[in-house]
């Protein structure tokens, strides 16, 4: 007989629950569910003082410059002499720059993971502000 997992109680046969227990797994279930709505909220949130202190961080990091953004600047310079930049797609790798930067600030200061303290939309007003932080250095080249 395979077990039945229900709400991480493992269970063998579905006709021996008692009432009891169905309740149990019912607000189990129940507490679940509003964990996940809890999880959702958040990633569509922004904490601009989260945002600020990853964008500063990245700026100050001298190996993220180095191997990140200086690389990703002459590539947007590139772009910019052939005429072909575009602000907004030069946004998603400001993103992936901000990803990193997070992934590097939750290896140093953090005990949870980087997408708790910043998540989604966090990340991406920081991308922004590291964009127009850069931008001079972008039109000038490195």
């Amino acid at each position: 007989m395979t077990p039945v997992i229900l709400a991480g109680v493992k269970i063998f046969s579905k006709k021996v629950l008692t009432n009891k227990t169905r309740r149990v797994i019912i607000k189990a279930q129940k507490t679940k569910r509003k964990e996940m709505e809890e999880i959702k909220m958040t990633k569509t949130i922004m904490d601009e003082t989260a945002a600020y202190e990853l964008e500063l961080f990245i700026e100050n990091d001298s190996y993220l410059y180095e191997t990140y953004i200086k690389p990703y600047i002459q590539c947007l310079y590139k772009k910019h002499i052939k005429g072909v930049y575009d602000k907004e797609k030069a946004l998603i790798g400001w993103e992936r720059i901000a990803t990193e930067g997070a992934k590097m600030y939750e290896n140093e200061f953090l005990n949870v993971r980087y997408y708790r303290v910043f998540n989604k939309a966090t990340r991406e007003e920081a991308a922004r502000q590291l964009q127009e932080f850069f931008l001079e250095q972008v039109y000038e080249g490195v």
